[in-house]
This record gives structure tokens, C-alpha cells and sequence, in this order.
């Protein structure tokens, strides 16, 4: 079953793919950093592929294995209490399966119930043979529950379904995928008749494997594929299988980790092979109807939501962050009014009519109107705007809402309109219980403790696009000047510190009518038209900057864009890094360098941007540092830059840049003598005012200046 041709707006963005020689890797889906490949989410055949090809996929793989073992060896947690929680059984339950399995002629219990497979191949064997005898297994449990349980079985999640070893394709008509190869698959079984099998269809993946940490690392990246396919998942479990131990266990994939279920000795004792029946059992008691129990958000749909009683379609997918750990985000444009049916689909119409009790359900908050917050502007809880933008993003559940942040400052030129907020289900941990850290190899040290997120919905009313060369070189140098008077008004007027200028949250509006933007105080002098064409968004790491936990370990900000004393400390993994507005206004002028060297095909550029974009698009502090120090170092004077050879994308923004870094220099060097001396924070107070009026002065100034040329216009044989 061959899924439905995906459209642009299934990317993670619609900005054009930079040249190949440029590294870009999976490193920057992980890092947030800005990445223009897709996520692992479908995988391709390699039939027809040169040597050079697959040599580039198999690197792809192993970098995605690094992302996966860099974000799990310190987020693994176990518990004994986890099967019987997640799934649960009672006893007698057990017992009837069991007993099913040894009257059904099953070949695979010994009459004292115990699991035992002495032939079961060596990993040379052919790969079918290896694996068919734990499918066999699982296939023969599922069939003693429709026997023992018909009524449960039919309202099951995975009713019809059965694990099949993978001896097919992955397959979609996207290019450009590593290969992914899991052992089994629990997929319906009128798909499984076919020749081929996306991960839409994917209902759960299977692993076997040697070693535990292989284990984890090669089933996160199953997980990491299902959550990409399935943006309405908020856990996904895999099945686990040590064949060299002859161990097994379900881990629990989610926003915080991965929470696995003891390990279960189930090819050498009773009782293990007890729990292995009982944990998958329990799976299969999951109700269909109930679609939390199977990892499904009834919150949202892939093609609609719900909201105070009042149904609203998904026209357009804006970002999509794709990973397990972490703020993992999407951000999708709906309206009131349905696609029209000619339409290109936004998702494979698989996956929109797969699993349909799912998608019918609507929104459960719709039952209790007041548990929608009313934000910071006036909003009818009984009603919505006909469109807005909607985020959906897994937040840590102490850390200050978005709401929050930019719920002072609504209404400031920069600042996006935030309408109301609400926390879906979430992966949570029973009261009374906690996991402990799985050491998963012995050198590791401890794990962090454990942190629960929420899936939070926000909801605004500034709908925008990121910055790309659809835009002028003019649209470009307002959006950033307005988003950088945003922070502004954050700081100074909501005493918030951003903490992560990116290019990925500095928005140019669309279609915005507001006309009276309130200015920062302290720029009154400075500015004198209030009209907004850029604003600055993602509140989800910022801070109260009086506040003492400002100061900590906790690091926030998008690599290519971190300042580079920040960027340097962290390094130097040095505690304390202590995030100032100076190292958030340093960030502006990165994005802009960064932007303008994206946007240059590679066959464009001089010998010194190749050098400055190769340094800055990769993943690593020392590339990063580097990168930064070569740019400010290049501009220092107005006599080095005239002597710059510049592509003629750069080249226009260069009087901007060449000011704002220069005037960016000065301020760090105050700064470094205020923090030398520890002065007060009033003193770097008032040195971070003048740096806003410095900056903002001007970017308004020299992007007055920029020309309206569309920026694709200057290289349109590269488009």
C-alpha cells in the first residue's frame, strides 16, 4: 500500500535545501539548529542506488545512532511497577492465555509454562528464519486473546493486527531517506498483504538485538520515525528482545525519555515468561476507544481541532521540530472553513483515515469550556477567531508557560498576539511511584532525575512565515529590526530574557492589521513609526531576569546563534553561564549572517563565507566558536570589511551587519568589565538599554535603505 504523495508543507520547512556540499545532518534535528533534510519518518528502498549513495546513508544512519545515543544515555529510567501499570492484567487473565498457549499446540511452552526455543537460529541465519520464531510467538498470543477475550479483542487498539518480520520495503515517495530496518512490525493485516508498508501503517516496532544499549539506541530510532509519522502520538511503545540473554521489554518512548519495564528472563523461567504474556496481554487490552492508552493524543487530529465545541481544519503545517526527547514542536495554521477537496493533502490519506475512532474524537476540553485559560487579550471562551495559529509542544511542567512570558507585553511592537493556552494529555507517572535511572553502560555516571513534560497547546492570533528569499531584502531587515524591539519590550517592559534568538523564531507577519503597536518606553526617541512587520516568538526557555535560577546549568539557545562567550563558557564547561540581553542581541546579528549565507547557493560563495558557513552549520561548540569568531573578526573595522569579497546576497546586508557587529563588540567589552567586577545587576540594567537603543537606531536606519528585490531574484537558476 504505497502512502499518498506528501506536500512541501509536510517538511520541517519550505525554505529551499542548500547545496549538498554543505554537512547537513540529523545532528540539527536534534540540536534545534536549522535543518532543511526531512526526519527519518518514511524509509526508502536502495535498489537502485549508486555506492555513493548508500555510503551517504549508511553515514546518515550511523549519525542518527549518535543523536539517539547522545539523547538517551542519560534519559533511560526502569521500574518494576511498569508492565503492571501500563498493562494492566489480572491474574486469571493471565492464566487463561497461558493455558491457551499450551492446549493451542503451541511449541513454544514447556508444560511448567516455561518459554524455551533450542533451535532458534544464529544472527547469520536468514533474516526471516532468525526472527519468525518470536513473531510466531506473539502472533500466537494474540490469537489466544481474541479466543479468550473476543469482546476486548474487537474494541482493541490493535484489533486485527499481527507482527510481521521485515521482509519488505519501507517505502514512500520521498527521497533522500536512510535506510531504517526493523525486525518486526505489528501492522494490520490487510496491509501487511501488500508489497509495501509505510510507517504511517506502522502500529508498533520490534527490536532484537545483542546488547541493551543497542537495543535502546536502535528502537529510539523507531520511535523517533512513529511520533514523525503520527504527530497525534504522545508515547510509543517498542518491544525489546536480548537475544543473546534471552531478556525482553517493553520500553515506553515520550518527551522526557524512555521508560522501560523490568527486564523479563522469558526464554529461562516461569515466572518471566509469565510477566512477557502479562505485559503483552495488558497490551492488548489497550480499548480503542480510549486512544490514550495506546500512546494517541484525542486532543488533535492530523487534520482538525477542536475548540470550545467549534471544529477548525489544518490548512498548513508551519514547523515541525521532529524528535522524542525534548520540546519536540509543531505549529499548524487552521481555520474555521474545511480544505477545499481539490487541495493538496497536507498528510498521507493513510494515516487520515487509519485508526478512525481516533480522529473522530474531538477535543474532551470542549466538556469544560473554563479550563481554556483566557490569555492576555480579551477572548469569548465561547468563541475562536475563524484562523489562528496553533503550537503544540511538549514543556517541562515547572517551567514558566508562554502565556506567562509574553502575557505583559501583548500589544508591543514585536511581540506575537497569544490568545489562550491549555496542557493535553501528557506521559505521566502514577503518584506515589518513580523510575529509577538505567545505567545503560558502566562508565556513564548517573542520569539526570527524571522530568515530566506536558503536551501544551498555545494558541495565537500573529500568523507568519519564517524568514526565507521569498521575502525582499527590505521585508527581511524590518522583520528583524521589529523582532529585535520585541525583545526590547520582553525585557524592559516584562522583565523576561528571551534566551533563544533563532532564525527559526523570528517571524515575518502576514496579512497582520494592527496599526496601534505599542513601543518600548526607553525607544520612544529612537522610533517613530509603529507600523510591525516582524515579530518574536517561542517564549518556552525564557526567564524572569531577576530571577535567581537564571544563573545554572540549565543552557538555552540554538547553536549557530549562541553568543560567543556563551558559546565559549559552554565549552569550556564552565557552570554559571549567566545569559545576559547583550548575548541575545548578538544572536540578531548571527541570524542575519547565518540567513544570508543560507540562502547563497554554495557555487555563490566566496572563499570566505564557504569558511564562515562551514563552521556555523555544523553541530559542535568548537566549529561554532570558530565560525563566530572568523565573522566578527572579518568586520571588524569599516576598513576590513570594504576589502571583504562578498556574494551578492550578503553583499547588500553588509552595512547592516558590518554596524551591528562592530557596535556589538563595544558592548561585550563593557559588559566583560561589569561582570569582571561584578557590578549590580542595575549596571548591566541600564549598559543593555543603551544596547537596544544602539541596535535598534540602526537596523531601522540601514534597513530603510535595502532594496524591495525579492532575494530569490538574485540567484534564480539556483531556486
Amino acid at each position: 500500500m504505497s502512502s499518498a504523495k506528501r506536500t512541501r508543507e509536510d517538511s520541517p520547512s519550505s525554505s529551499p535545501s542548500p547545496s549538498k556540499k554543505v554537512d547537513l545532518d540529523f545532528l540539527a534535528a536534534m540540536h534545534g539548529t536549522p535543518f532543511r533534510k526531512k526526519s527519518n519518518v518514511i524509509s526508502v528502498d536502495t535498489e537502485d542506488l549508486s555506492t555513493e549513495e548508500l555510503t551517504e546513508r549508511t553515514r546518515l544512519q550511523l549519525e542518527l545512532k549518535k543523536l539517539m545515543m547522545d539523547e538517551f544515555q542519560f534519559a533511560t529510567y526502569e521500574g518494576d511497577w511498569v508492565s503492571s501499570h501500563y498493562c494492566p492484567t489480572e491474574e486469571t487473565d493471565v492464566d487463561a492465555i497461558l493455558t491457551r498457549l499450551k492446549t493451542g499446540k503451541a511449541p513454544a511452552c514447556t508444560e511448567q509454562g516455561n518459554f524455551c526455543l533450542p533451535s532458534w537460529p544464529r544472527s547469520s541465519a536468514n533474516e526471516t528464519a532468525y526472527y519468525e520464531p518470536f513473531a510466531q510467538l506473539l502472533n500466537k498470543i494474540i490469537d489466544a486473546f481474541e479466543k479468550c477475550f473476543p469482546e476486548d479483542h474487537e474494541t482493541s487498539a490493535f484489533r486485527d493486527a499481527k507482527f510481521f518480520p521485515y521482509d519488505k520495503r519501507m517505502s514512500d515517495t520521498v527521497a533522500g531517506e536512510p535506510p531504517l530496518r526493523p525486525d518486526l512490525l505489528l501492522l494490520e493485516e490487510k496491509l501487511a498483504k501488500n508489497a509495501q508498508a509505510s510507517w504511517q501503517e506502522v502500529l508498533l516496532a520490534v527490536e532484537v538485538k545483542d546488547t541493551w544499549s543497542e537495543l535502546i539506541w536502535q528502537a529510539a530510532t523507531y520511535a523517533r520515525c512513529l511520533f514523525a509519522a503520527s504527530d497525534h502520538r504522545f508515547f510509543v511503545p517498542i518491544l525489546c528482545l536480548n537475544h543473546k540473554r534471552g531478556e525482553f521489554r517493553m520500553c515506553l518512548f515520550h518527551r522526557s525519555g524512555v521508560l522501560a519495564t523490568h527486564v523479563m528472563k522469558f526464554t529461562t523461567t516461569v515466572d518471566g515468561f509469565r510477566d512477557f504474556v502479562a505485559t503483552i496481554v495488558g497490551m492488548l487490552f489497550w480499548d480503542r476507544q480510549v486512544p490514550q492508552q495506546a500512546g494517541y493524543v484525542p486532543e488533535q487530529s492530523p487534520v482538525r481541532f477542536s475548540l470550545n465545541n467549534t471544529e477548525f481544519y489544518v490548512h498548513r503545517v508551519l514547523c515541525r521540530r521532529q524528535a522524542v526527547r525534548g520540546r519536540a514542536t509543531t505549529v499548524y495554521a487552521v481555520n474555521r472553513n474545511p480544505r477545499d477537496e481539490d487541495d493538496d493533502p497536507i498528510f498521507p490519506s493513510s494515516l487520515i483515515s487509519y485508526n478512525a475512532p481516533v480522529h473522530r474524537m474531538l477535543n474532551p476540553f470542549d466538556r469544560r469550556v473554563d479550563v481554556l485559560p483566557v490569555g492576555t487579550q480579551k477572548l469569548d471562551v465561547r468563541t475562536l477567531p475563524d484562523s489562528f495559529i496553533i503550537k503544540c509542544s511538549h514543556q517541562l511542567k515547572d517551567r514558566i508557560s508562554e502565556l506567562e512570558v509574553f502575557a505583559k507585553v501583548q500589544g508591543y511592537i514585536g511581540i506575537p498576539h497569544v490568545l489562550a493556552q491549555y496542557d493535553c494529555a501528557a506521559f505521566e507517572i502514577p503518584e506515589g511511584k518513580s523510575p529509577v535511572f538505567w545505567k545503560l553502560r558502566d562508565e556513564l555516571p548517573e542520569g539526570r532525575p527524571y522530568e515530566s513534560r506536558v503536551h501544551r497547546h498555545l494558541i495565537l492570533g500573529s500568523e507568519g512565515v519564517r524568514l526565507s528569499p521569498e521575502l525582499t531584502f527590505k521585508q527581511v531587515g524590518y522583520a528583524m529590526v521589529h523582532a529585535m524591539m520585541g525583545h526590547c519590550a520582553l525585557f524592559t517592559e516584562g522583565e523576561m530574557l528571551h534566551r533563544d534568538v533563532s532564525n527559526g523564531n523570528i517571524i515575518f507577519l502576514v496579512g497582520d492589521t494592527q496599526v496601534d503597536w505599542k513601543i518600548p518606553s526607553i525607544l520612544d526617541d529612537v522610533v517613530s513609526d509603529n507600523r510591525c512587520t516582524g515579530v518574536l516568538i517561542d517564549g518556552d526557555v525564557a526567564k524572569g531576569w531577576r530571577d535567581t535560577r537564571q544563573i545554572s546549568s540549565d543552557r538555552s539557545g540554538t547553536l549557530p546563534f549562541v553568543s560567543r562567550r556563551l558559546t565559549k563558557l559552554w565549552s569550556a564547561r564552565q557552570p554559571n553561564a549567566f545569559h545576559t540581553p547583550i548575548d541575545d542581541l548578538e544572536s540578531f546579528a548571527l541570524v542575519l549572517v547565518y540567513n544570508a549565507l543560507f540562502w547563497t547557493p554554495d557555487t555563490e560563495k566566496t572563499v570566505d563565507e564557504l569558511l564562515w558557513w562551514g563552521n556555523l552549520s555544523r553541530g559542535d561548540l568548537r566549529s561554532a566558536l570558530a565560525g563566530k569568531n572568523a565573522v566578527f573578526s572579518e568586520w571588524r573595522t569599516e576598513a576590513m570589511q570594504r576589502r571583504l569579497a562578498l556574494s551578492e546576497i550578503l553583499a547588500p546586508f553588509s552595512s547592516l551587519i558590518g554596524l551591528w557587529l562592530r557596535s556589538i563588540d563595544q558592548l561585550v567589552e563593557r559588559q566583560a568589565e561589569l561582570l569582571y567586577n561584578h557590578q549590580s545587576s542595575d549596571d548591566l540594567y541600564r549598559l543593555s538599554e543603551d544596547a537596544y537603543k544602539t541596535l535598534v537606531r540602526i537596523g531601522l536606519e540601514e534597513a530603510a535603505k535595502l532594496s524591495d528585490m525579492p532575494i530569490k531574484d538574485v540567484y534564480p537558476t539556483s531556486s
